[in-house]
Parts: C-alpha cells; structure tokens; sequence
C-alpha cells in the first residue's frame, strides 16, 4: 500500500496503534481521499486536546541530518525572545552545511524604538559566535505577516530552484511561517500544516508543492538550553507576549532576588 502522510504533522498514516503517531481509524483510512489528517491533528486543531508522543532528540536529528543529502537552501526560523535558545549551533553540520538564511521571527512584539540595522548586527554576531554563517539575516513576523515580502524575495534569490526546508528549534514559528508562505504565494486558504504552542507539534517532514520547487517543514530539534525547559508552562503562557512590549527597568541590589513565577533571576 502507498504511503500516506498526515499533512498537518508528517507522520505516515497508521491504524494499527492509536498510542503512536500518524493514528487514523482503519475505516477512516479506507475512504481517504486528498489530503487527510490524522487524529491527533485534528484533536489538536479542534479541541487544543494534546496526544503525548514518546519521541527522542535522535529521532528529530535524524530527521534533519536527511537534509545533508542534497543541495538544499535552509531557512533557520529563531525567536527573537528566546534567541540562544533557539540558535541550535549543530544545525550547520546537521544539515551538511547547506545554504542558509537565518529569520528572526515575532518581532511585531518588539518595542517599535527598537533599531532593525543594529538588531541584525547583534544577530550577526551571535551567529558568528555559534559558527553559523547566514547568507542574509531577515527581521519577520510570520502571525503578522511583517516584512514577508523581503523575506520570500531573499528567500527566492538564494534558494535558485532548489527545495527549501524550514528548520528550527520547537516552538519558534516554522509551521506558523509556512502557512504565512503558502497563503501569501500559493493561494491557500487556511492553514495547511497543524499549528500549536505545544512543543513537538510536526514530528515528520512535510513536502508542500512551491512552484517548481518543495517547501519542507521540519520536526522542531528539542534544545534543552530553551526558556521552555526552565520555566512552567503556565508560567510560559503568563510572560509569553501577546502584543508590542513596553521596556520596564528593575533595579536589584546585592543578593535580591527577581522572581517571575517559577523562573527567578538573580542580581550580579
């Protein structure tokens, strides 16, 4: 039988155990037709009702290292909020050292003072700092759909016809940025792939016809170095912008404590 492909998460569609990814009823699998999603998308999309997965770091490196395989353009979405934690240094050799374009994503929560040239020049640096080396380094939001246009022109300059895999850390935006694409470029309607604040979301690649060309979602790597990994999820969700920031300055003194729910930082 032909493989068939959640298009909301990537996983191979099975009906043999509903415990493991890419679950769909055994009837449910007999009338598909076009494009399908498997149940824990649709539980996800529908009801936010999350289905624990038991998947591995290797797992998801894996995945990515696949991309070494050809000659490639890779485009590495970071948070602008979490960005060490969301760099992922290693991605360069797990990817063979394709091409890459280098996208902050959500700066529609930044502070407008804030100066995009400087922005990009401490991103730069960072980068260099990680031994990365973007070709171009894009400020976007993807919920937003800020700077889009310059990001898919850089995009489409570097890429010169080869495929274009969306990498990153979890939770950064990938799937999120993909559909901004496909609804932008290629007449979509509503999101394509399964979109979440929970980590783990796309556990497979995920081809989506471009053109002549594929855009290809990735599992986002699980980098323990995170905000995610530090701080509970209702905390996540309390200190988790919603809309533009406006700085606010704190002043410790020796041996105070600053505590933001269960993550406390100490003064210097």
């Amino acid at each position: 039988m032909e493989e068939i492909r959640c298009i909301g998460c990537g996983s191979v569609l099975q009906s043999e155990d509903k415990n493991q990814a890419g679950f769909v009823p055994q009837a449910k699998l007999e009338e598909v037709s076009g494009e399908v999603v498997c149940r824990r998308c649709f539980r996800l999309k529908n009801y936010n009702e999350v289905t624990p997965l038991h998947i591995t770091a290797d797992h998801y490196r894996d995945i990515i290292s696949e991309i070494g395989n050809e000659s490639a353009l890779v485009v590495k979405i970071i948070d602008i909020f979490d960005i060490e934690g969301s760099i992922i240094p290693q991605i360069a050799k797990l990817t063979n050292h394709n091409d890459m374009i280098l996208v902050a994503n959500k700066i529609d929560l930044l502070p407008k003072s804030i100066k995009e040239g400087k922005l990009k020049h401490h991103l730069m640096k960072i980068a260099a700092d990680h031994n990365l080396k973007p070709k171009a380094i894009v400020l976007m939001s993807a919920k937003k759909n800020k700077n889009l246009d310059e990001t898919m022109s850089i995009i489409t300059e570097y890429a010169e016809n080869r495929n274009i895999y969306i990498v990153g850390a979890t939770n950064v935006g990938k799937s999120t940025f993909v559909n901004a694409l496909l609804k932008a470029y290629a007449g979509s309607t509503q999101d394509v792939i399964t979109v979440s604040g929970n980590a783990g979301t796309t556990l497979d690649l995920i081809q989506i016809p471009f053109g002549d060309q594929l855009i290809i979602d990735t599992p986002g790597i699980i980098n323990e170095n995170q905000l995610t990994h530090y701080i509970g999820p209702k905390t996540l969700k309390a200190v988790t912008p919603k809309k533009e920031i406006k700085p606010v300055g704190f002043q410790l003194d020796a041996e105070q404590t600053l505590f933001v729910g269960d993550c406390k930082c100490f003064s210097t």
